[in-house]
């Protein structure tokens, strides 16, 4: 078993690496998709499609589609991560693993 995990170390791949394609980037709006999404949004998956990938003259296309997006972090990390810090509430919990810690020792 060993022999054959080193061999498989040795060979190259003939793949050549494949380009991933955006599917999102690549859609284009059509009757046959507006039936798919229907069938999909219709069935109980969890899940819902895009509303947005409906053509423009459907009847579900979504009324927000057109508008400019409005992305959710509009502050910098670090603002976001002393936001975080203040609506955690307090623990009393000791910290593990501190230097000189007497339980963290006798383990």
């Amino acid at each position: 078993m060993v022999q054959s995990n080193v061999a498989m170390k040795n060979k190259k791949s003939s793949k050549a690496p494949k380009k991933r394609a955006n599917l999102h980037l690549e859609h284009k709006p059509s009757d046959e998709t507006d039936v798919l999404i229907s069938a999909v949004n219709d069935l109980d998956l969890g899940w819902k499609a895009d509303v947005c990938k409906y053509t423009k003259s459907h009847a579900k296309y979504g009324n927000h589609c057109d508008k400019p997006i409005t992305l959710a972090q509009v502050t910098d990390v670090e603002d976001d991560n002393t936001q975080i810090a203040e609506d955690q509430p307090e623990s009393n919990k000791k910290e593990f693993g501190v230097p000189g810690d007497k339980a963290f020792a006798a383990s």
